[in-house]
């Protein structure tokens, strides 16, 4: 059963119409029916491997033929399969067609005889797998071996900044590539190689059927009206680089919230829940604020509430958000979400907001065509760059 550790009154509730309705057990959080709109739920074991991908060392090229672009994973000791971004991917690649995709050793000579055994075919290479992906240096090393550069590098998990794109993409890549990475702490990007920032993605056990632009639209069909929660966080209360979590919790509040608490009234949803239960939480919250984790003020937290059609609170200063979120879109713009200083200061806008459903509303049917765009451009990108 949840406990209820605390019951709050409605975050502005003159301007929201909330089921007040608590959720008794995590069964019911968790329903979710084949047709639900957004959603469905995959099995928790790794989603099985999909024709020509995952394949790993000689079979990769074994099944290279002539025609055929081939991205490779470069694995350091996490499995292509197991991989949190693998679901993610293979949405990115929708517009690609035939591709395989290879699971080979980070090794140099796997590197260099997939570029040379792939001639003048289009090759790209995947950096993923945290805490043990391979490192852009290493990677540097090896590819001033080869004429050939890859022509499209997912640099994914770089939560720290730890590679300057400005520096090391011009090595590693042609002029005329294509980078995708995560995160940004960088005033600019290369133009040289074109390098664009791309969405955290979302949990692999969440099935989109390969079209979480779909999701986002249908789940923000109905407005906000009819949402059960003002806001919802979902995730443990710890320490952060930040500030405690329940800390923050306090401040959207306006009361006292401890770490072992757990919430669920028409004001806010704040508990533990998984996959699918952590998603429909999501479906029905208006706001989802993004309490910051362990290193990056980024989560998939914000991707997900936002395809669920929640609408995503951050908090920080005013520099860092802007840097980290400018370039959110095709032409760097930042996203709809809502921005604040401080948590209280988010509150107070969240009740804002509640309070004035016409802007609202309006916030809220901007979220999903944001996202659409986004991935749309990035999806158009990789064709072009692997075709």
């Amino acid at each position: 059963m949840f406990v209820v550790a605390m019951v709050s009154a409605p975050l502005g509730a003159a301007g929201i119409q909330l089921d007040a309705t608590a959720i008794p057990d995590t069964m019911r959080v968790a329903r979710i029916s084949d047709d639900d709109a957004g959603v469905q739920l995959a099995n928790r074991k790794p989603i099985p491997l999909a024709d020509r991908e995952g394949v790993h060392g000689d079979k990769c090229f074994a099944e290279m033929t002539p025609g055929r672009p081939t991205l490779a994973y470069l694995n350091k000791g996490v499995p292509y399969k197991s991989l949190w971004e693998r679901t993610f991917l293979k949405e990115l690649l929708h517009d690609v067609g035939d591709i395989l995709i290879c699971d080979l050793p980070a090794k140099s000579e796997m590197i260099l005889q997939l570029l040379a055994q792939s001639k003048d075919d289009p090759v790209g290479l995947i950096v993923a797998g945290f805490p043990q992906q391979m490192q852009l240096h290493d990677l540097d090393e090896i590819l001033q071996q080869s004429a050939k550069k890859p022509r499209v590098l997912l640099h994914f998990s770089d939560e720290a900044g730890k590679h300057d794109p400005n520096w090391i993409y011009p090595r590693i890549m042609p002029h005329d590539g294509l980078v995708l990475r995560q995160y940004q702490f960088w005033d600019k990007l290369p133009a040289e190689p074109r390098t664009r920032i791309m969405p955290l993605g979302y949990n692999m056990h969440l099935d989109f059927d390969g079209d979480s632009c779909s999701a986002a639209l249908m789940n923000a069909a109905n407005g906000t009206r009819h949402r059960k929660y003002g806001w919802a966080f979902v995730g443990g209360m710890h320490d952060t680089p930040w500030g405690n979590r329940a800390d923050m919790v306090s401040e959207l509040l306006g009361k006292r919230f401890s770490h072992d608490d757990q919430l669920d009234s028409t004001e806010a949803f704040v508990g533990q829940a998984k996959g699918a239960e952590m998603f429909d939480v999501y479906k029905q919250a208006v706001f989802a604020p993004n309490l910051p984790g362990a290193k990056n003020n980024e989560c998939f937290r914000v991707y997900e509430s936002a395809i669920a059609g929640a609408i995503p609170v951050i908090v920080g200063d005013a520099k860092e958000i802007q840097r980290a979120y400018s370039y959110h879109g095709l032409k760097g713009e930042k996203p709809p979400f809502l921005f604040a200083s401080t948590w209280k200061e988010a509150r107070t806008k969240m009740k804002r907001l509640l309070r004035h459903r016409k802007r609202l509303e309006a916030m809220h049917k901007e979220l999903p065509r944001w996202y659409c765009s986004w991935m749309r451009g990035i999806q158009n990108e990789l064709d072009k760059a692997l075709s």
